[in-house]
């Protein structure tokens, strides 16, 4: 057990506002760039026990809008499409656990689309509090970032990466595109499946163009392909349509959309490294 996060833990006290008794575990999960993950276990007195999801956050993540992520997930909580964010300050974040059934990935889409309208609707609830996303600001941001740490070698391979999303940005912003409240890290990990069904890690959402989530179920395998001639791709082009009626795409656009969400990914495997 990582014995500072469990002096931490409760010298905040957390866990007794919450009655839920002593630590007995504390087990560490993923680690992303702006993220630790633990899985924390406690029990009472009285035999009961409860399981929560710890969150180190990391700030040296001038792309996230930790304020704008934390009014999202409590959204999403009330409109019952997320976990409940039970305790939150500057350096942590603590959220009631729920299991994750491995499901298939055409289970998985049906829960999605289930749940995309109450995700669609929080646009509207939270007005004047998200941020409108700049595709070619955070290409920009991620390259000045990995600049600042990365030899010539991989600055090179940048430059392509960062050369090709502009052409693709240059394409879409061309063309005529429909923004909305997009997650923009859709992937089957981000979707818990158990009894119910709840969307997770909302550090990138914003409003942004819809065909960036789309694309983002294609390039995190949730959608296979990526063409319009596939039947899964049709099928989720007319779930967001059923929220934007005038989300229109085509294949030119959506391998645009590829393309940078593409880029977008090796940057943040680059900045990983």
């Amino acid at each position: 057990m990582p014995q500072h996060l469990n002096r931490y833990l409760t010298q905040l006290g957390w866990l007794d506002d919450l009655d839920s008794g002593d630590i007995t575990s504390i087990e560490p999960l993923s680690q992303g760039l702006s993220n630790r993950h633990y899985r924390v276990r406690t029990q009472h007195s009285n035999g009961a026990s409860s399981d929560y999801h710890l969150r180190k956050l990391n700030h040296h993540t001038p792309w996230v809008n930790r304020a704008q992520e934390m009014a999202i997930w409590r959204a999403g909580h009330n409109a019952g499409i997320a976990p409940e964010l039970v305790k939150a300050n500057d350096d942590y974040c603590l959220s009631r656990w729920h299991s994750h059934a491995e499901v298939s990935a055409a289970e998985a889409l049906t829960r999605f689309y289930d749940l995309l309208p109450r995700w669609c609707a929080l646009e509207a609830k939270l007005a004047g509090q998200i941020e409108r996303f700049s595709m070619e600001g955070r290409l920009t941001l991620y390259h000045e970032l990995l600049a600042e740490r990365a030899d010539k070698q991989v600055m090179d391979e940048a430059e392509v990466t960062r050369q090709a999303a502009l052409k693709a940005i240059d394409s879409l912003e061309a063309s005529p595109l429909t923004w909305g409240l997009c997650h923009l890290d859709l992937h089957s990990g981000n979707l818990l499946c158990d009894e119910q069904t709840y969307l997770i890690d909302f550090e990138y959402a914003c409003i942004a163009p819809i065909i960036l989530d789309i694309a983002s179920l294609i390039e995190n395998q949730m959608l296979p392909l990526g063409v319009l001639s596939s039947n899964e791709v049709q099928q989720a082009i007319a779930a967001y349509q059923q929220e934007y009626p005038q989300l229109q795409v085509s294949d030119e656009q959506l391998n645009h959309a590829r393309t940078l969400m593409r880029a977008y990914a090796w940057y943040w495997y680059a900045l990983m490294d």
